[in-house]
């Protein structure tokens, strides 16, 4: 069928822009929950201020601590996933690449 090897690597581009485009969110993600990361410390830090010399408050305080570290491994490991999905992207595309390439010759 002479269509078909044409349509074949029309899925294939396409599979790779949405790989592409999933990359791309998860970075965005990343990015955002690093950024809610940074005022959840920012927040963190001001309730220390108000804190001082309150037994209830500081005891709050080390709740918040505690989430924000939680936030910042959370938004290291989805940067980190990230970073995997862009480097799969990459790969898929170099292997998509060589593919049309074997195709065309």
């Amino acid at each position: 069928h002479p269509g078909e090897p044409t349509v074949g690597i029309w899925f294939i581009r396409r599979i790779t822009g949405q790989v592409r485009d999933i990359a791309e969110t998860t970075t965005a993600i990343a990015t955002a929950t690093e950024q809610q990361a940074d005022a959840t410390n920012e927040i963190a830090s001001n309730v220390t201020e108000a804190a001082r010399g309150a037994d209830d408050i500081t005891t709050h305080f080390m709740t918040v601590t505690d989430a924000t570290e939680r936030t910042s491994a959370a938004a290291g490991y989805v940067a980190d996933a990230a970073k995997s999905v862009d480097g799969l992207a990459i790969k898929i595309e170099k292997e998509v690449e060589a593919f049309l390439a074997r195709v065309a010759a």
